[in-house]
């Protein structure tokens, strides 16, 4: 409990009582200070006065205390008395956990502004790949029937046989006849002409004549040039079997150079499948007041056919036709379109001057190939 103090009521002095000092007390030889003339002092209050001499009284005693301590080296302020156990340090407090933190993510890089990417440039074109200039002519020659000359017409019952191989010029003969012909024309030998039954084929060296006419010698007739040849005109006959001529070697031929006959080559096909076939390495070149070739009645496809490596000078290959007019004994007027195989120009007409020959330049000649 709190216990309050009350001091007795005092009568008041003017003058503060003397105190024996602890120096007085145990006869301690100590240094007194000197006095000097006391000044008065200010009324102070009776608790004020009590607690300073309770004050001095403290102060007195651990003067004492201390005094005896050392004099006979005695502390006595821890004689008989318990040790001071200091308290144990309280652990330290283990340190709160932190927090669980979430990583703080990582800051994004700056995004790159959206760059369109450039486009592609356009790859240059390939050079387009330069035409091929297609090789002028046929693959092939047709395939043909009736090779073989004829021994005899069917129309006939057998009883004609009228195939051969004519010349009119400086000699004059047939080279070559059936059974009908040899009974009254015999068969002649002409220089620079001669004719191979088992292969079917006219050899011409360096031969020269008026005209020169075959008949019926069938499709695998064929004219072998041997050096330079000139004849006036050629006229082939089929008669509703096969008059083909196909010209072949290295030797060359020039029909009617005169110009004064109709046309240089005459293929009368007689409605037979007829037509003229030239080999490479030959050379041929006619001319024609009307046409320079004409295949009349044929039922190819085309009367000309020469195969690649060759080139033709003069026109292409086509079809003429033209209409004749003309009065029946009536007085009335008729006309008739006719029509023949042809090397044609541009405008359609049969060409009156024609080459084919090898497309090499020693061929080429007066502007030709």
């Amino acid at each position: 409990m709190d216990l309050e103090y009350h001091a007795p009521e005092r009568e008041e002095q003017t003058e503060a009582p003397e105190f024996a000092t602890p120096a007085d007390e145990f006869n301690l030889d100590l240094p007194q200070p000197e006095k000097t003339e006391k000044t008065a002092k200010p009324r102070r209050s009776q608790g004020f006065r009590l607690k300073t001499t309770m004050i001095t009284a403290v102060a007195s005693a651990m003067i004492a205390v201390v005094a005896i301590n050392d004099s006979f080296d005695i502390d006595m302020l821890n004689r008989d008395v318990a040790p001071i156990v200091e308290p144990e340090p309280e652990p330290e407090p283990e340190p709160e956990p932190e927090p669980h933190q979430l990583p703080e993510p990582e800051p994004e890089p700056d995004a790159e502004p959206h760059v369109l990417p450039e486009p592609e440039p356009e790859p240059e074109p390939e050079p387009e790949p330069e035409p091929v200039e297609e090789l002028e002519g046929d693959d092939a020659f047709p395939a043909l029937p009736n090779l073989d000359p004829n021994p005899y017409f069917e129309w006939s019952d057998g009883n004609h046989d009228e195939k051969y191989i004519y010349i009119s010029g400086a000699e004059s003969g047939y080279i070559y006849g059936g059974a009908d012909i040899v009974t009254y024309s015999p068969i002649v030998n002409i220089s620079g002409a001669s004719y191979n039954a088992a292969m079917n084929t006219l050899t011409l060296t360096n031969f020269s004549c008026s005209w020169m006419e075959v008949n019926l010698m069938g499709n695998g007739f064929r004219i072998n040039l041997v050096g330079e040849s000139h004849i006036g005109r050629l006229v082939v006959w089929g008669f509703m079997y096969g008059g083909s001529v196909t010209f072949e070697g290295g030797g060359s031929l020039y029909l009617n150079e005169g110009g004064d006959q109709s046309a240089g080559l005459i293929l009368q096909a007689e409605n037979s499948m007829s037509c003229v076939m030239v080999n490479p390495g030959c050379r041929i070149e006619s001319w024609g007041a009307d046409a320079a070739l004409a295949v009349l009645d044929s039922t190819c496809e085309k009367g000309l056919y020469y195969l690649k490596g060759m080139h033709l000078e003069g026109g292409t290959v086509g079809i003429y036709s033209y209409d004749v007019t003309s009065t029946g004994a009536d007085g009335t007027e008729e006309t008739a379109t006719y029509a023949y195989q042809s090397v044609v120009t541009e405008d359609g007409t049969p060409s009156k001057h024609i080459i084919l020959a090898n497309a090499e330049p020693e061929n080429i000649e007066n502007g030709g190939i």
